[in-house]
């Protein structure tokens, strides 16, 4: 079933924090896909993404898997 979640204060503030990890030289992931992976983390999902840059920048976080490792 799928439920719709008005993304509240602690997930706009979890989707920043990953947001931020990123660098210069790399680039910062892309707020969107932060914002899904906070969804993740806060309700002990886990965020499955086909982005390597995005994995390896927050991997660290947990919650996280790339698509190929699905299944």
């Amino acid at each position: 079933m799928l439920h719709v979640v008005v993304p509240s204060c602690a997930l706009r503030m979890k989707a920043v924090e990953l947001a931020r990890t990123g660098n210069k030289k790399s680039g910062w992931p892309e707020l969107s896909d932060c914002l899904y992976h906070a969804l993740a983390i806060l309700h002990d999902g886990v965020f499955v993404t086909n982005d390597r840059r995005h994995f390896a920048k927050v991997k660290q976080f947990g919650h996280i898997m790339l698509l190929e490792e699905y299944g």
